[in-house]
C-alpha cells in the first residue's frame, strides 16, 4: 500500500475489513433471529472474505523473503518494446503528488475483497453460484505458482525513481525482498471476474466496469504492476472462467446448483 504523504487511515487502506466484518455481524444476527438459510450463507461468505482479507494483508509482507530473484527488468523491457511503459508512470506522477490520489489508490486496492464478497452475495440464490465461487478460488489458488515461476514485484520496488522510469534498461535478474506478486495482476484478474459475472444486470455491470477501470488505474499509478501484468491477467481470467464452467458441467447433476 502507498502512504508517501503520511499515514493513510485504516478505513482507506483496508475498507474490505470493516465492510466484511459489518456484513458478518448483520447477517449472523439476522440468521439467529429468523433462521434464514440465505442469511447464514451470506454470513459465511463475509467471514471467509474477512479471513482472506486479513490473511492477504499479513502474508504479503512475508512472502518476499521466500524468493529474492526478480525478473522486473525483463517485464519492463517488454513494456518498453510495446510502447506501453509510460501510462502508469504518467498517472503515478499525477495521483501520487496529491493526498486524494494516494487515498484513492489505497481505497481501490483495499476494496477488492469486499467487491468479491458483494459478487458472491448477489449469486447466493442463483444456480451459477458454484461456478462463480470456483472461478474466484481458481483465480487465487493458481497465482502463487505463477509468482514462483516468474517472480516480479513492480516498478515501485524495482525503480527507486518511480514514478519517473528509466529510459532504457539492460534486462537482467535483480534481487529484492518485496512481494513477488506481479505476473499476473490478481487485483486486475479479480476485477475482471467481477465484471464478467456482473454482465447480466445493468447497474451491477456499470459499477463493475467503473471498478475495473479504477483498478487498472490504481495498479499502474501505484507502481504495483507493469502493463504486461494486466495483459497477462486477461487470458489468466479467461482460463479461470473456462475451468470453473467445465468443473460445473462435470458435476453429477449436470448444472451448477448450490
Amino acid at each position: 500500500m502507498l502512504s508517501p504523504s503520511g499515514t493513510v487511515p485504516f478505513l482507506v487502506k483496508e475498507p474490505s475489513i470493516p465492510l466484511c466484518a459489518g456484513f458478518l455481524l448483520v447477517f449472523l444476527l439476522r440468521y439467529l433471529l429468523k433462521e434464514r438459510r440465505r442469511d447464514i450463507r451470506i454470513a459465511l461468505i463475509a467471514f471467509f472474505c474477512l479471513v482472506g482479507s486479513v490473511g492477504t494483508y499479513s502474508i504479503a509482507a512475508k512472502e518476499g523473503g521466500l524468493i529474492n530473484t526478480r525478473y522486473d527488468l525483463y517485464i519492463y523491457r517488454i513494456d518498453q518494446l510495446l510502447h506501453i511503459n509510460e501510462p502508469g508512470a504518467a498517472m503515478g506522477r499525477v495521483l501520487l503528488a496529491h493526498w486524494w490520489g494516494v487515498w484513492g489508490i489505497n481505497f481501490v486496492y483495499g476494496f477488492i475483497t469486499a467487491a468479491v464478497m458483494l459478487l458472491l452475495v448477489a449469486y447466493t440464490s442463483r444456480p451459477e453460484y458454484r461456478e462463480v465461487l470456483y472461478a474466484i478460488l481458481l483465480n487465487l489458488a493458481i497465482a502463487p505458482f505463477l509468482y514462483a515461476a516468474i517472480p516480479v514485484s513492480g516498478p515501485q520496488f524495482a525503480f527507486g525513481s518511480f514514478p519517473v522510469l528509466p529510459a532504457f534498461v539492460t534486462p537482467h535478474i535483480i534481487y529484492m525482498h518485496s512481494a513477488p506478486n506481479g505476473v499476473p495482476s490478481v487485483h486486475f484478474s479479480t476485477a475482471l471476474l467481477i465484471w464478467w459475472y456482473s454482465r447480466k444486470w445493468l447497474w451491477p455491470l456499470l459499477s463493475a466496469s467503473a471498478f475495473l477501470l479504477l483498478t487498472e488505474i490504481a495498479t499502474l499509478a501505484s507502481g504495483q504492476h507493469y502493463v504486461f501484468d494486466l495483459i497477462a491477467a486477461v487470458p489468466y481470467t479467461a482460463g479461470a472462467v473456462l475451468t470453473a464452467t467445465a468443473l460445473c458441467q462435470r458435476q453429477r447433476a449436470g448444472h451448477c446448483s448450490p
